[in-house]
């Protein structure tokens, strides 16, 4: 009796000690982006292209498999948080104008909401936009964040039959975004 307990003991220690190696090995797939002063985790799969310019840098991640992509946008000049709501007005405002004009435009079917989530560990406020692709439903959620005195804009859009493959890549994004202060 004793050598069988032994025996489960043993054999319990060596299926914790495979499940945790199990989960270590999970968090350390996939990508990571780290360029001035902005960094993230991006799942294996994803595409990554971006655009520097003056006033501010994009990253895209797209994954033709989820059929998905992400943004990330952000503006180099130092932004105070008692200017937040000015910056938001001065860019975050326009952006969203801009990409429901592209959808009127397309005449996508869209239906947009006030919605709050984190991102980089702060809170984040946005919208969610319910899509219409002719009967295709999608989602767009876009966010923005002051962290740092960094004005941050994260956007994704997706096709809600593959939602689950999307939210891996936005849910990884949203959570390991980090921010280092503005250069100028």
């Amino acid at each position: 009796m004793k050598l069988l307990m032994k025996d489960t003991k043993g054999i319990a220690a060596i299926l914790c000690i495979l499940f945790l190696s199990s989960i270590v090995a999970v968090a350390q797939e996939g990508q990571r982006y780290s360029k001035n002063g902005i960094s993230f985790d991006y799942p294996d799969g994803w595409q990554m292209s971006e655009k520097q310019k003056a006033e501010g840098d994009e990253v895209a991640l797209s994954n033709a498999a989820a059929d998905a992509q992400i943004l990330v946008i952000t503006v180099n000049k130092k932004v105070d948080a008692k200017n937040a709501d000015d910056a938001r007005k001065r860019v975050f405002a326009p952006w969203l104008k801009t990409l429901e004009m592209m959808y009127t435009h397309a005449k996508i079917g869209y239906t947009t909401y006030i919605e709050s989530t984190d991102v980089a560990g702060v809170p984040a406020d946005g919208v969610r936009l319910l899509l219409d692709y002719g009967g295709e439903p999608g989602t767009v959620k876009a966010f923005w964040i002051l962290k740092d005195k960094r004005f941050v804009i994260v956007y994704m859009v997706r096709n809600d039959a593959k939602a689950a493959a999307a939210n891996v890549g936005w849910d990884k994004l949203r959570e390991s975004l980090r921010v280092e202060a503005a250069a100028k």
